[in-house]
């Protein structure tokens, strides 16, 4: 929407990462439906993601409840299983981002395709403000450039910005000592909003959403309502005031070098940064890439004996904490007192790509780019003509790993249905595997907010398959980059939008006597109530990304771990690497005995001639034959017990026996797959399942006056019918053989089936 006025308010989404597709009023004068677009939406390649919302509304009172309710969302419910909220600001007088004050709704659900999140804000904003409220804290395209522009002007650079309805004067920043007042005003307009491959007018119908026009309908109450180029620049100055204070100075002894590394399909600047110390560089260049880094100068300089660090964000535009985390390690890169930075800086090179996926995050897409792909899945087969992002990324990563150079490939995503913050790695042999482990218990050991338990390193990981699309993660960023390079430590980092399960107690920092500049701790964490992610919560999982780097080569002054906690934590890694691959040996020989069990009732389908004589004879004389389907095959007794009839639930039939008291018991055990008995040497689950599901059964004689003959009939009477689970299940019984069954005897009922 677009300077849309609905009830007396305005609503716009028509600026960096906007999402809003239709406004309508409900009853209410504050009550509105809102539709997000899906990703491409009204393209032929438009896509089923409809989960960023993004929009503002102007023209309302202070006091004023405002209701929404967004109609087709995909359902989250995880999240919001958790109490997840969006967030709300209000510009120009509350330019930080909270989360809404009250709790909110779901209705519907996923199976009958109506889920809507409602969620309702009252006012506290003077009426010239415009309000803001998005699925999540956004950080958009313009914003990263802005930042990148203050990093510029920090070390004496003349920026490139290019941002829709921008100008100069947005930028906040002033020229370092030395450098040129003028080199800091320039200003260029990139493509517009609705151009490029893949995109739409914004009044497009498309997936049940009507077309609706642009023009107001409707006067807004606070007066003229500000255009969409007005918010956007009103978003432009808040961000760059939040860069200037972010970062504030450049500290002494950084080398800093920033390239266009290429153009997405919209033509939007894809960037590099390269940062590191000045000690060690050289005087020769990176060299060039064919069909990169266009109308670039020279290429960063190459360091001697340094490692490089590659870190990249945002290949799915929705996930917005990834770009928090990417600011929490840059952030923590130039602090100038602090001694790890420092050393970090002296031992790596960092490779910096902020935005994988520029014309998604632009136009508020939630995970695809404007041909509706999932980058994440490209990363074999990308190309410069489809995928240029990723390609582009893919040959420097080759490039530096043909170098011998590349230690570190960390690629930043957000989680909507896992919980906490945690890494996605590589299956690989023991020491490896235990070098990448030990890497995440060590970012854990740095970070409240960080969850060893919810990380995965498994192979199955590596090759499992999206349930919509069918493309497998073996394209993903970690397995595609880690299949052409053969790095170690080649990661994918999640934080969920909206909590974890646990918060982890870190140790004191272990400062060196001979320390000048005290390293200060991470606050402490209110007791209690939930606790909710937000910016700063995700800067720290940065930061803890950089400083474990330090731990795993022993580097870090200030380190948490100790003297002898690096080996004490290697151990750990070891035996969790063991115990791993015990429990992945034992899963797949469960695997393999199911399998082969399988395989072995379908050869029981084989029958030798004298069998099939004997069934085709039992057929003649009026019998069944033998068991065709699956059903059947289930059904049948096993060798030496002739089947049963089906008879009434609790009921139990007797065949030839020599004499069978008249107070029998027969104590029942829970009915097992496919008839078999359940022996000493099943698996302890199934043991235990069957030890729990006993019930007394009494056998009853037709006349209990006198000893039953040959053959006679029992009624089974089930004194504690309750214990049998499930509900649905039969239990049947032929007792043969011959001889007496001694009074009060137990038999184990062997048989006992599904129905």
């Amino acid at each position: 929407v677009k300077g849309l006025v609905v009830n007396g308010l305005a609503f716009d989404a028509d600026f960096d990462s906007g999402n809003c597709a239709k406004v309508e009023a409900v009853d209410a004068e504050t009550d509105f439906n809102i539709w997000t677009s899906p990703d491409c939406m009204g393209q032929p390649h438009e896509t089923p993601f409809r989960t960023w919302f993004y929009f503002s509304v102007q023209g309302f009172r202070k006091g004023t409840t405002l209701s929404f309710h967004v109609q087709n969302m995909n359902p989250q419910g995880k999240l919001f299983k958790h109490d997840m909220r969006p967030v709300w600001r209000s510009l120009p007088s509350k330019p930080t981002w909270d989360r809404l004050l009250y709790p909110v709704v779901t209705t519907g659900s996923k199976a009958e395709d109506n889920f809507v999140l409602h969620f309702k804000h009252t006012v506290s904003s003077p009426a010239a403000d415009v309000l803001f409220f998005a699925f999540s804290y956004p950080h958009g395209y313009n914003e990263c450039l802005l930042r990148l522009a203050r990093l510029d002007a920090l070390f004496s650079r003349e920026p490139v910005v290019e941002a829709d309805c921008l100008d100069a004067s947005s930028l906040c920043i002033s020229p370092q000592p030395g450098a040129s007042a003028s080199s800091h005003c320039g200003a260029t307009i990139v493509t517009p909003r609705a151009g490029g491959p893949g995109l739409q007018p914004a009044n497009a119908a498309t997936d049940g959403i009507p077309a609706q026009a642009d023009s107001a309908t409707g006067a807004c109450e606070g007066g003229s309502a500000l255009s969409s180029d007005a918010i956007g620049k009103l978003i432009e100055q808040a961000a760059a005031a939040a860069a200037a204070a972010e970062l504030p100075e450049a500290p002494s002894g950084v080398y800093y070098r920033r390239e266009l590394l290429t153009h997405s399909l919209c033509g939007r600047r894809v960037e590099l940064v390269t940062l590191s110390g000045s000690n060690g560089m050289l005087d020769c260049t990176e060299e060039p890439i064919a069909g990169l880094f266009p109308g670039s100068g020279e290429r960063p300089r190459q360091f001697e004996k340094k490692r490089v660090f590659f870190l990249s964000a945002r290949v799915h535009p929705g996930e917005t904490p990834a770009s928090f985390v990417f600011n929490g390690l840059l952030e923590f890169l130039l602090r100038e007192k602090d001694p790890r930075a420092k050393r970090l800086r002296e031992l790596y090179v960092f490779k910096l790509l902020p935005l994988l996926n520029p014309d998604g995050v632009f136009f508020g897409h939630y995970r695809a780019d404007t041909l509706g792909l999932n980058l994440n899945r490209c990363y074999l087969e990308a190309t410069l003509e489809r995928h240029p992002t990723v390609f582009a990324a893919l040959q420097v990563l080759k490039q530096l790993s043909s170098r011998g150079v590349l230690e570190f490939f960390v690629d930043l995503h957000a989680h909507a249905n896992k919980r906490g913050c945690f890494i996605f790695g590589n299956a690989l042999p023991f020491e490896r595997q235990v070098e990448t482990v030990l890497y995440a218990k060590l970012v854990a050991a740095n970070c409240l907010w960080f969850d060893f338990n919810g990380c995965e390193f498994s192979e199955s990981g590596m090759y499992h398959k999206d349930r919509r699309s069918g493309t497998s993660k073996e394209g993903s960023a970690r397995v595609g980059v880690f299949k052409q390079t053969d790095l170690t430590f080649c990661f994918a980092l999640e934080c969920n939008y909206n909590t974890g399960k646990i918060v982890n107690k870190l140790q004191p920092v272990q400062v060196a006597a001979n320390q000048k500049h005290p390293v200060s701790p991470p606050p402490t964490p209110p007791r209690g109530a939930q606790l909710k992610y937000n910016p700063r919560s995700w800067k720290d999982v940065g930061k803890a990304v950089a400083i474990a780097v330090l731990d795993l080569r022993q580097e870090n002054g200030a380190s948490r771990l100790g003297a002898e906690g690096l080996a004490r934590m290697r151990s750990i890694a070891a035996a969790w690497v063991r115990a791993e691959a015990r429990k992945a040996s034992i899963k797949a020989a469960k695997s393999a005995a199911r399998r082969a069990k399988r395989d072995a009732s379908d050869d029981d389908d084989d029958v030798d001639d004298d069998d099939d004589d004997n069934e085709q004879e039992a057929a003649a004389e009026g019998g069944r034959g033998p068991p065709q389907t699956l059903k059947e095959k289930a059904n049948a007794a096993p060798a030496g017990v002739s089947a049963l009839p089906r008879r009434p639930s609790g009921h139990l039939s007797a065949g030839p026996s020599s004499r069978v008291p008249a107070r029998a018991t027969v104590r029942a055990a829970a009915p097992t797959p496919r008839t078999q008995p359940v022996a000493a040497s099943a698996p302890a689950p199934l043991q235990r399942r069957a030890t729990a599901a006993v019930a007394d059964v009494k056998l009853q004689p037709p006349d209990a006056a006198k000893p039953p003959a040959r053959g006679a009939s029992f009624t089974a009477v089930l004194a504690r019918p309750q214990a049998f689970r499930p509900a649905h299940c039969r239990p049947a019984v032929k007792i043969a053989g011959r001889g007496t069954v001694p009074s009060d005897s137990d038999l184990v009922l062997r048989n006992a089936r599904p129905k």
